[in-house]
């Protein structure tokens, strides 16, 4: 039996269950393209959240939700921020 992976603390994290960005693309239904993007920016568009959340579930068992989203989004805006 495999031990349960850590729950993801960002949008980076999310990503990395996967071991390859194009597997990830693949499982979310994106272009291996689009996910680099996303990967680069570390940052998925809210628009795509629902079907990350639900590749997640189904193909790593980790259960996340829109408002873990919305918390890896405020976290980035507010280390932009202080990074500003």
């Amino acid at each position: 039996m495999t031990a349960p992976k850590p729950k993801p603390q960002s949008f980076t994290d999310v990503i990395a269950l996967w071991p390859l960005i194009r597997l990830f693309a693949e499982d979310v239904g994106v272009s291996a393209t689009r996910a680099y993007q996303w990967q680069a920016r570390r940052k998925i568009p809210s628009s795509q959240w629902d079907a990350v959340i639900e590749a997640a579930r189904h193909y790593h068992g980790v259960a996340l939700s829109r408002a873990d989203f919305y918390g890896f989004e405020t976290a980035a805006r507010r280390l932009k921020q202080d990074a500003a």
